[in-house]
């Protein structure tokens, strides 16, 4: 738990900035070009911390974003419906959760 903190701590400085930027650049979900800015910004901080960006780009609503984290080639678990979730926003911005850990 202690390393946790720790490495928590070396990372606050930057966390409170991305997040001071998400909050400055605000997307109202029916402002396409905000919600655009918005994917944008998440786009480039998942590519810096070396995730695969793929943007959908949208016509009518904001450009949906999709993140991958992890080895590309790495064998999926079969999904277990109680270890996973989807957030899925107006925005366009999506995830999905996986907090089990593989068995």
């Amino acid at each position: 738990m202690r390393a946790l903190l720790a490495g928590a701590r070396r990372k606050q400085a930057s966390l409170i900035a991305f997040t001071r930027q998400l909050v400055q650049v605000e997307s109202p979900s029916d402002e396409k070009s905000a919600v655009d800015a918005c994917v944008a910004l998440a786009a480039a901080r998942g590519k810096q911390l070396g995730g695969r960006v793929k943007t959908y780009r949208q016509t009518g609503f904001g450009n949906v974003l999709e993140l991958r984290f992890g080895p590309r080639n790495q064998p999926r678990p079969p999904p277990n419906p109680s270890c996973s979730s989807a957030i899925s926003t107006r925005s366009g911005l999506s995830a999905r959760f996986r907090p089990c850990p593989a068995v």
